[in-house]
């Protein structure tokens, strides 16, 4: 196995030519890559899911790592980002190095590297490993990955079996997590997070309701406002409290009665014109009011 990584322009890389050499290799490279955002090339697809394999069967302890190429939480797997996970044919490295004239002299194919690790050459995959981390974050930097990551970098890694991609990291809390790659926030979580956004804005909207009406119901019928004590802060517009339907500005502050008489429907809003600014808080009867008492 052969991995390599780079760090500030400091690339490293390491050959393993046994099970002893792979396996401190492994345990380094974790230790190293916790609490780090990772950039690599088919990194979802190949590098990582060899790395844990190699791990795995050699009972090197290794994170629990997120290989979703839609929620990749702190990995960055630029053969999805340049093909938009699919839309587009996925090609290979060297293909976007000669899309976009970056050279890096390599060379060794990654087809022929089988053969010289039967044959013993590992100066030669030593290379192009070293050859492949310079092209991924040359790659990198000119797609704008790594200019995105400007907090401190730390180590990081990329290929796994035989030839190893370029990496670029970005140290996270590490307290937040003890995963070496911080997973995506679930999605009930986020939902979560929205609804509790959404009931702080409601909230303030309807203290600013409550702040405009005085404690007196608003509703004006007949051209009379209602002389009783408000109780509930009625939604003017559906939407569930989203959208304008929170505004204060689609709320009225109403006694029982009239919250009730609105929500059967029978007494309407007049909305507001430029002539009239103020009708949102002026109602019509629609229907017949008899039997209706504020309770």
């Amino acid at each position: 196995m052969a991995v390599g990584w780079d760090c500030d322009g400091r690339a490293e890389s390491a050959v393993c030519e046994d099970a002893a050499q792979e396996a401190l290799v492994l345990e380094r490279f974790w230790q190293e890559s916790r609490g780090a955002t990772l950039v690599g090339f088919n990194c979802l697809g190949f590098d990582l899911p060899v790395l844990l394999r190699r791990s795995l069967y050699l009972g090197v302890p290794a994170p629990l790592v997120v290989l979703n190429k839609y929620r990749p939480g702190a990995i960055v797997d630029l053969m999805q980002r340049l093909a938009y996970q699919g839309t587009l044919p996925y090609r290979s490295l060297g293909f976007y190095c000669t899309r976009v004239r970056i050279t890096v002299p390599d060379a060794v194919t990654g087809a022929a590297i089988g053969q010289l690790v039967a044959a013993g050459a590992w100066r030669q995959v030593h290379d192009h490993v070293r050859a492949d981390v310079a092209k991924t974050v040359a790659l990198a930097r000119r797609v704008g990955i790594i200019a995105h990551v400007n907090e401190t970098p730390t180590p990081a890694v990329w290929h796994g079996s035989t030839a190893a991609a370029a990496v670029r990291s970005v140290r996270t809390d590490s307290r937040a997590t003890d995963l070496a790659f911080p997973k995506p926030v679930p999605q009930f979580l986020e939902r979560q997070a929205r609804r509790a956004c959404q009931q702080a804005h409601e909230r303030r909207e309807n203290d600013t309701v409550r702040k405009r009406s005085g404690g007196r119901c608003e509703v004006v019928l007949g051209g009379m406002r209602c002389r009783k004590a408000a109780r509930e802060v009625h939604h003017l517009l559906g939407g569930r409290g989203r959208g304008a339907s929170a505004l204060a500005t689609h709320k009225v502050h109403t006694c029982a009665m009239h919250h009730r008489l609105m929500t059967l429907r029978w007494i309407a809003v007049t909305w507001a014109t430029p002539e009239n600014p103020l009708a949102s808080i002026h109602f019509e009867q629609v229907r017949g009011t008899s039997g209706v008492t504020d309770g």
